[in-house]
């Protein structure tokens, strides 16, 4: 006569052995979850760093008063005509890096010297847009970072583009 053993369960050898593939396949896991975590918030203050420069630009083109000003003081940046004030731009969590706008009429700027606006820490500096004439903006955007790390740069997004004045036609 045989004497059957029930051999259903696993051995002391097979569980550890599947403890440590599943630690493994843990570890692997959570450092790729948090390295995406940490990819998407960088992505994201690109991004609206991004969005903020496009709202400016956005705010200067839709800017159907002429003259009108371009003001910067530290953490603030306006559109001013003499019947309103606005601020196009959040700058809480972000900031200038580099910020240059310059204005000519058409046409001329090869024989024109364009004034420019420059940033000037702790100075209101402002900017007259007149008719007609054309705007070149350049501008580096910077967000403040939370927690700095050593050897971390703070992501920063560079915007350079022109806006021309076109009349109104009017059909007659």
């Amino acid at each position: 006569m045989f004497i059957h053993k029930d051999e259903g369960g696993m051995t002391l050898v097979e569980l550890l052995a599947g403890l440590a593939i599943l630690g493994i396949v843990t570890i692997l896991a959570s450092t790729f979850l948090l390295q995406s975590i940490k990819y998407n918030a960088k992505a994201e203050k690109n991004v609206n760093l991004s969005q903020e420069a496009n709202i400016f630009v956005t705010a200067l083109r839709n800017q159907e008063v002429r003259p009108f000003e371009i003001c910067y003081s530290t953490g603030n940046l306006t559109i001013e005509t003499p019947s309103q004030k606005r601020s196009p731009m959040d700058l809480d969590e972000r900031y200038f890096e580099t910020l240059s706008i310059k204005t000519y009429l058409k046409g001329k700027k090869a024989n024109s010297n364009p004034e420019e606006l420059a940033l000037n820490p702790g100075t209101k500096t402002c900017k007259v847009v007149n008719k007609k004439e054309t705007i070149e903006l350049d501008l580096t955007l910077k967000a403040k970072l939370d927690q700095p790390k050593k050897n971390e740069k703070e992501p920063s997004f560079r915007l350079k583009t022109t806006i021309d004045y076109f009349e109104d036609f009017l059909l007659q």
